[in-house]
């Protein structure tokens, strides 16, 4: 059986390959001609349709090539009967050929089983190593997240901003006590609707802004022989920034402070439980006085001391630093990093893409046609326009 570029050693390939002894090299595919009996999967029947690839690639089946709207197609048979797989823009298609005493049903069921084992001992028996070998060099790809890590903060700050902008109706002379009490209930139920809204614009701007410095990565002098991208990625937000932007530039440390401050009030409080380091959710027992608040008369500064924790004033704080930050990135050493991050471009972390990014890097226009070129090409393997 073919090794695939030498990558996996034949002695480990005994067991999933046995998962495929019904299986043999085809001639014919069906994808591109609609011919034989189509077969949709379900995502988490095969999750990965490179693994499927590799697994017949390894058997010795050989790949037909591009087509409209479709990135590769197998073609192989099982037991005896003539079939192809193919990923195609909506995702795996499974085509069997209909044979006198063959159920394609059946056949189809029994080749997704016998895949998903020969997958399964695949991983255990070379790709984890591998995968765990390949992270270690920075051979990785990044998928970029920020242009749906972006939509879901715009789409938090949105709606707060609609509920803390709803002007109150003016009270009148001969207004009567329950309409002045339904007046304010009204309004504490839209403070406090925008006050959750909030909170998730926090959380989704410090998800954005991590993924965001993980991507700045390779911009800044990375260089995977002497940096873990691992170990960049587990590290806490905090680090992140540091290690992209440093703190001997003023602004750069200024911007750093009161990311920490707004994460310690908001976003550190309310992903863990509503408690904060300075204990203002703690209070301890004075007799005969009462509960005093273990941070004391500090609690003022805290969410945890306001009627309605997020006000509209604080609100529009937290948006003019997360605004100022955004085009301080933008117009600083991080704008080659910027401009791919927020293009919504993939992003590889090998020696040879990065040699070639830094080579891109020595002119604004020199980087545009390389932006450019990479979004091209990104979008036609996405839409599978050949």
């Amino acid at each position: 059986m073919p090794a695939v570029s030498g990558m996996f050693p034949d002695q480990k390939l005994g067991r999933p390959m046995a998962c495929l002894r019904e299986f043999a090299p085809g001639s014919q595919g069906f994808a591109r001609m609609g011919r034989g009996v189509r077969t949709r999967f379900e995502q988490d029947d095969l999750p990965v349709p490179s693994l499927v690839r590799l697994a017949l690639r390894l058997l010795g089946c050989h790949d037909l090539g591009r087509a409209e709207k479709l990135a590769w197609e197998m073609p192989f048979e099982f037991r005896g009967v003539a079939c192809s797989i193919a990923l195609e823009k909506f995702g795996l298609r499974l085509y069997v050929e209909p044979s006198p005493g063959a159920d394609s049903a059946t056949l189809a069921t029994d080749i997704v089983r016998n895949l998903q084992k020969a997958i399964g001992s695949l991983e255990r028996a070379v790709l984890k190593d591998l995968a765990t070998q390949q992270m270690a060099l920075g051979n990785v790809t990044i998928a970029n997240q920020y242009p749906s890590l972006n939509n879901m903060y715009r789409f938090f700050r949105e709606a707060a901003a609609a509920l803390y902008g709803e002007e109150e109706r003016p009270l009148v002379a001969d207004s009567t006590f329950s309409e002045i009490f339904a007046d304010f209930t009204q309004y504490m139920g839209r403070q406090q609707r925008a006050f959750y809204n909030t909170v998730a614009m926090i959380q989704a701007y410090y998800s954005r802004l991590e993924h965001t410095l993980v991507l700045l990565l390779p911009f800044s002098g990375y260089d995977p022989a002497a940096e873990s991208l691992k170990d960049f990625i587990g590290d806490i937000w905090r680090k992140k920034f540091v290690r992209i932007f440093g703190l001997f530039d003023p602004a750069s440390k200024r911007f750093h402070d009161r990311l920490c401050e707004v994460s310690e009030d908001y976003r550190n409080t309310y992903s863990h439980g509503g408690f904060d380091k300075g204990g203002a959710a703690l209070h301890f027992q004075i007799p005969h006085i009462g509960l005093v608040p273990a941070a004391l008369s500090d609690i003022r500064d805290k969410p945890h001391f306001r009627f309605v924790p997020i006000e509209r004033e604080n609100f529009q704080q937290v948006c003019d630093l997360f605004d100022k930050l955004d085009e301080w990135m933008r117009s600083s050493a991080s704008w080659f990093g910027m401009q791919w991050v927020e293009g919504g471009l993939d992003l590889r972390f090998d020696q040879d893409f990065l040699d070639e990014l830094r080579r891109a890097m020595a002119s604004h226009e020199e980087f545009d046609i390389f932006t450019a070129q990479h979004g091209c090409n990104q979008d036609r393997a996405s839409n599978m326009d050949w």
